[in-house]
């Protein structure tokens, strides 16, 4: 299950950040389907031919680092503190725009897990922590179960909203009643966590 948190960043500060994603000079780049590399799924509520922009922010193996790193790592660095998370490491964070694209609410797009570019190994054993800019519609689904999966948790998208979860599969959604939807998405990995263990499913990687 996913951790719900509300309000840990001031009102200016989510005003900040949305100010700026939306901004005409943010520069996005285009994606032509929401996850590129994930596992072959036969799913007939996946819905996943529309492109959506991305802003690679950070992303640790890659040469992938932003004029707007420092801003999104210290929201980052802001929630941790607030629960107490110390030795952080900053895995990737991206930040992602959906649009209207005639979705269906029982649909969503490809369910996946996380992951980061490494040459090494493929890295999935982190923490993904999603902040919500603004309010809108098209929520994040989780899912349990492998290989036969099904829906465990829906979180809607509200400004200033986070939510929290040990990585494992799961889907967004592009927006039916707003125009936009857009979120930030952070994986990073900590050395202290063992205190939300218990607060998390015992399923996490599937």
């Amino acid at each position: 299950m996913a951790l719900v948190y509300e309000n840990v960043l001031t009102q200016e500060q989510q005003n900040t950040i949305e100010n700026i994603v939306t901004n005409v000079r943010f520069p996005w780049n285009v994606l032509a389907k929401t996850v590129l590399h994930s596992e072959e799924i036969v799913d007939d509520n996946i819905y996943d031919d529309f492109p959506v922009l991305f802003h690679m922010c950070y992303e640790k193996g890659s040469q992938a680092i932003s004029p707007f790193f420092p801003l999104f790592k210290q929201v980052l660095l802001d929630f941790c503190a607030s629960q107490d998370i110390k030795d952080v490491e900053i895995l990737r964070i991206r930040v992602n725009m959906y649009f209207q694209a005639g979705m269906k609410p029982e649909q969503y797009t490809t369910p996946h897990i996380d992951t980061y570019r490494n040459d090494e190994t493929t890295d999935t054993d982190f923490i993904v922590l999603i902040y919500y800019i603004m309010d809108s519609d098209g929520p994040t689904v989780l899912f349990k179960g492998h290989p036969e999966y099904h829906i465990e948790q829906k979180i809607h998208p509200k400004k200033g909203r986070f939510i929290m979860f040990r990585n494992k599969r799961h889907a967004g959604s592009f927006p039916i009643h707003h125009k936009i939807r857009a979120v930030i998405n952070f994986n990073f990995r900590s050395s202290n966590l063992s205190n939300l263990d218990k607060e998390f499913s015992a399923d996490y990687k599937m």
